[in-house]
């Protein structure tokens, strides 16, 4: 919630760069804290893959990686990217070392951007599952899925809790035999 804060009020001028650039880096020391403990605590990897990806700057990487090691605690097996810098990082990915892509937008300015890619590695891998990840969002999932279209993405979320029993439901549906 610090970081959403602090990247509305960044955004809207209120808050000096120094100020940001510090929950910025602060945050960004908490996560890497936070992965180390939950490397010492990882068991097997389940077999649901998920690539994550920042929309646009370092904040939505920030939140990205947060959401990684959440991932990797519940057993995922989960990776960051980094921010892409050209059009063609997303659709290039390599669609057969991932389940899932997630890409994490950080309001108030990366819904756009995030809405871009997701729409780019849809064309380029319309078999991949995306989910879009709009955290610190006021809106629900459904009321952001609703407004965006489900054209380029299959799901939203809010939050990393969200994210996390999100992948729990595919890992259950793509473990599920279909039956004829």
């Amino acid at each position: 919630p610090a970081l959403g804060l602090a990247e509305r009020d960044r955004h809207a001028g209120e808050l000096e760069a120094s100020r940001a650039e510090y929950v910025l880096n602060t945050t960004r020391d908490l996560v890497e804290e936070f992965g180390e403990s939950v490397s010492r605590l990882e068991g097997p990897q389940p077999s649901l893959s998920v690539v994550c990806v920042p929309s646009r700057d370092e904040a939505d990487a920030t939140v990205n990686v947060m959401l990684v090691h959440a991932l990797r605690a519940n057993g995922f097996k989960a990776r960051a990217l980094a921010v892409p810098q050209h059009p063609g990082d997303i659709a290039d990915l390599n669609k057969d070392d991932m389940d899932v892509l997630i890409v994490s937008a950080l309001p108030p300015l990366a819904l756009i951007p995030a809405r871009s890619l997701c729409r780019r590695f849809r064309k380029a891998n319309p078999e991949i599952k995306i989910v879009l990840a709009v955290w610190q969002s006021e809106n629900l999932s459904d009321e952001i899925q609703k407004r965006l279209g489900g054209v380029c993405i299959d799901s939203v979320v809010v939050s990393v809790a969200e994210a996390v029993e999100r992948m729990k439901e595919m890992k259950v549906l793509e473990a599920t035999p279909v039956q004829a």
